[in-house]
Formats: C-alpha cells, structure tokens, sequence
C-alpha cells in the first residue's frame, strides 16, 4: 500500500505538470490564433484541472488517505475540488455551444451543465454529489458526439483530429470514472486492487486523454 501510494504521487505529479504544460500550450496557440475561442477554452481547461486535481490530490493522499469511510468527513474539500475541475468542461461546453448552434438552443447544455453541477454542491453526501457530477457530464456529451460526427462525415486530417478529439473525451470520461467512490469500493473489494492503484491508472487515462486533446486541437 505505500509503495502504490508512492507510485501514484508520482503519477499525480506527472499529470500535474502535464496540465500545466498544455495550459502553456494552448495558450501560445490561442495568442496565434485569436479568433479560435476553443484554444481559450482549453487553456481554461487545463488550468481548472489542474487547480482542481491539486485540491482533489490533498483529499485523497493527505485527509482521507484512501479511505472511502472518510469521504463523508472531509466531503466540501471533493465537492470544491470537484467544482473547479468540472469548470474547464463548463466553459468549453459554452464555447462550442454558442458556436454550433448561435444561441438558437437557448444554451441548454451549458445550463444543464451548470444546474447539475450547482445541485452537486447542496447534496448531502457524497454518493449523491457523485451522481449529479455525472448528470452533468452527460450534458458535455454533444461535443465528443460532434466530434464523431466530423470524423465520419469527412476524410484525412480533418478525420484524424476529430477522432483524437473524439478519444480524448472517452479516455477522460472513463479515467475519472474509475476513481468514483463506488468504483474504488468495487475495485478494492472485489478484484483486490489498492486505491492507489487505482488512481495510477485514472491518472494515466488522463495523461493519454490530455495528448489526445493536444493532437486533435493543436
């Protein structure tokens, strides 16, 4: 358990300075192209996951140690944590929104998203907190679907970036999946994985999702 506990510190650093390194990333894409309001918003992105993990990070290594018996007692410090990871998504949500439908929706996926996520805040543990956190990632999912869309509507580059775009949004979903505290239960008890190994492994679903982002936009 402490050495996995060690693995998985340094799996976080990686990822940590990965977001940071793509926020950098984007950044310098976006002062190139200013008129692209998507490479803003993944510059966001990263920013919030990385603020975001790096609160996460001090719930799961230093405060509940793991422990799914403990989330209750430091539950604001997941549900805060959480805010601002989900925010990046919340402002691409918007971005690609306002684009592919010029308000014509009346933004009903960014609402959804936001409603989801405020309700998240109020609920009473954190089993509840988790589910809404999913509600509102369903409200993202016209982006990956898009993404889908291009890619088989078309042919060469333009095909190969929307999959990678498409890819990243699966592999991103599916590692945070993974540390939900149902799953970590699952996973602990029934396959005998450590929860830190766990997280090695959403951490480096993260990492491969981050590339993919970084391949399909950049």
């Amino acid at each position: 358990m402490i050495l996995d506990r060690e693995l998985a510190l340094i799996a976080l650093y990686l990822l940590l300075l990965t977001y940071l390194w793509m926020a950098v990333l984007f950044f310098k894409a976006r002062k190139k192209s200013p008129e692209n309001p998507v490479l803003l918003a993944f510059f966001l992105i990263f920013l919030f996951f990385f603020v975001g993990r790096l609160v996460l990070s001090i719930f799961d290594f230093y405060l509940t140690i793991f422990d799914t018996t403990r989330f209750a007692e430091f539950i604001w410090w997941w549900k805060i944590g959480t805010l601002i990871h989900s925010m990046g998504f919340v402002v691409l949500c918007f971005v690609v929104e306002r684009q592919l439908f010029e308000g014509r929706d009346k933004y009903i996926f960014f609402i959804g998203y936001i409603t989801s996520l405020s309700i998240m805040v109020f609920m009473p543990n954190i089993q509840l907190a988790e589910m809404f956190t999913g509600v509102g990632i369903l409200f993202s999912l016209f982006i990956p679907l898009g993404s889908l869309k291009i890619a088989i509507g078309n042919k060469g580059e333009i095909r190969r970036r929307a999959s990678f775009v498409f890819a990243g949004f699966i592999i991103y979903m599916f590692a945070n999946f993974l540390v939900a505290g149902f799953m970590i239960t699952y996973f602990s008890n029934v396959i005998g994985w450590s929860p830190p190994t766990i997280h090695i492994f959403s951490y480096a679903g993260q990492l491969i999702a981050a590339a993919l982002f970084a391949r399909g936009y950049l």
